[in-house]
């Protein structure tokens, strides 16, 4: 499964906005005085198209990546619960229709930036802009077809319940793969500060890795982390600890829970995760 772009660095997202800003387009006016002349915007389509595409080059390009994600997720779901032809071709349209909401949705923040003052003196103004689509991107395109994609709804309706149950377990396995590494840091830094028996950590350890949590791709692994931790029913984690484990374990989850909320209401937005209004 191809993972979405990872968040970038303040001095990454800088150099690479200016980067693309040392593209320019001159045009020069009618040699004849007398003509009306309009002067050009500074700051052109293809700006913005370097802005959406980042490292994929080309809008092409970067709209390809997504049809060869939407192929690699429906086969992943077939492996998870086996699909019919009719479920595979439902969901195969509607990861489609997704694909098509973010074209529109592109175009529609095209419209935006023609909206706005594209000469060199309100160069802030469209750097603002660039530096708020480029940020968003990771975030966006990570849900593509996860929370409320058409792909997402569709499968809460056309997944009998069995196959949903093995779909889920299936996509937490695999997040828990991706990000085993980092996972097993975390935890071992919490059974560290709670001074975990072998046999306590074993029993934590398994509540964890088995908790139903809702994993949502493009968020900080670290977040998720924090998540399940916060997560994880009472009446399995209280049995593990002592009283006083379970006094510093329940201030600790209290504190992540407050940090996993200013999580999610700072991540960022862009045009792409609003829909077209038309306009």
């Amino acid at each position: 499964m191809i993972k979405a772009d990872l968040p970038i660095s303040r001095r990454g997202l800088l150099a690479g906005v200016l980067g693309i800003l040392s593209v320019r387009s001159e045009v020069w006016a009618d040699d004849d005085d007398d003509a009306e002349w309009t002067r050009p915007p500074f700051f052109t389509d293809e700006h913005f198209d370097q802005w959406v595409a980042g490292d994929a080059g080309s809008l092409d390009r970067w709209y390809h990546q997504f049809e060869v994600r939407l192929i690699q997720e429906i086969d992943a779901i077939a492996n998870d619960c086996g699909l019919s032809g009719p479920q595979k071709q439902k969901l195969t349209l509607a990861g489609q229709g997704d694909l098509k909401r973010l074209h529109d949705r592109v175009e529609a923040g095209r419209r935006g930036f023609h909206k706005i003052p594209r000469q060199r003196e309100n160069r802030k103004q469209v750097l603002d802009f660039a530096k708020e689509l480029i940020s968003s991107r990771p975030f966006i395109l990570a849900e593509l077809f996860d929370g409320g994609s058409i792909l997402a709804k569709s499968l809460a309706k056309t997944l009998t319940p069995k196959q949903l149950e093995a779909y889920a377990k299936g996509k937490r396995e695999r997040w828990f793969l991706e990000n085993r590494r980092e996972f097993e840091a975390f935890l071992e830094n919490e059974m560290n500060i709670l001074r975990l028996t072998p046999d306590q950590r074993k029993s934590l350890v398994g509540s964890f890795a088995n908790a139903s949590i809702p994993l949502e791709r493009g968020t900080e692994p670290r977040v998720m982390f924090m998540q399940i931790f916060s997560m994880v029913p009472d009446e399995e984690v209280r049995p593990i600890l002592d009283n006083r484990q379970w006094t510093l374990y329940s201030n600790r989850r209290s504190s992540y829970q407050r940090r996993v909320r200013v999580a999610f209401a700072n991540r960022p937005s862009s045009f792409l995760s609003r829909e077209d209004d038309g306009s």
